[in-house]
């Protein structure tokens, strides 16, 4: 947990060290749902579940422009969920790239990669997605988006055995797709 609290650390500061180039910098916040999709076996017959979870999360940006229309937006987002209390926390790196194809209006869609701690720890933690959304310019300081991150990963390496011998109950695929709404905000 150290070493990845000092990597987010790390990010942070590498976000303020490039405010020197051309661009702006800023924050967010809003809402984000975890989406899983699993695969299970349950006493010798195979399913299918989802499952959300909740979070709200705070996330500071840098924006490059490319030209009058095309923006690059790495951002570094950390999600609480609502079981914080187990260590529930998520670290999402998304990288857009931001097309306005109408005033004020853009696409969004790029590479995501997040990281989850928690209480299971059966699983992969890390996640690689593809990210895709929009965003509405409310102001030249504000504005708000959405994004849809696909999970491309399967989080279970091999064949979970949760049942133990009491009961047949094994996870044999996990991925997660990730939603956000959220607002932000420029320097």
């Amino acid at each position: 947990m150290k070493k990845l609290l000092l990597t987010a650390v790390l990010v942070v500061f590498c976000l303020l060290k490039v405010e020197a180039q051309e661009g702006s910098f800023g924050v967010t916040a809003g809402y984000m749902n975890y989406i899983s999709k699993t695969e299970y076996a349950f006493k010798g017959d195979r399913g299918n579940s989802k499952n959300n979870s909740s979070a709200f999360f705070i996330g500071v940006f840098k924006e490059f422009s490319i030209n009058e229309k095309l923006i690059i937006h790495p951002e570094f987002q950390v999600g609480f969920s609502e079981n914080i209390n187990r260590g529930d926390v998520s670290f999402v790196v998304p990288i857009t790239f931001q097309y306005e194809f109408f005033k004020n209006l853009s696409l969004l869609g790029g590479p995501q990669v997040d990281y989850f701690t928690g209480s299971y720890t059966e699983y992969n933690n890390w996640g690689i997605g593809i990210a895709i959304g929009v965003q509405y310019e409310i102001s030249q300081k504000f504005f708000v988006r959405s994004n849809y991150t696909i999970g491309l990963n399967d989080k279970v390496d091999e064949e979970i055995d949760l049942g133990g011998d009491i009961i047949d109950f094994n996870i044999s695929k996990l991925k997660s797709d990730i939603l956000t709404i959220g607002v932000g905000y420029r320097f």
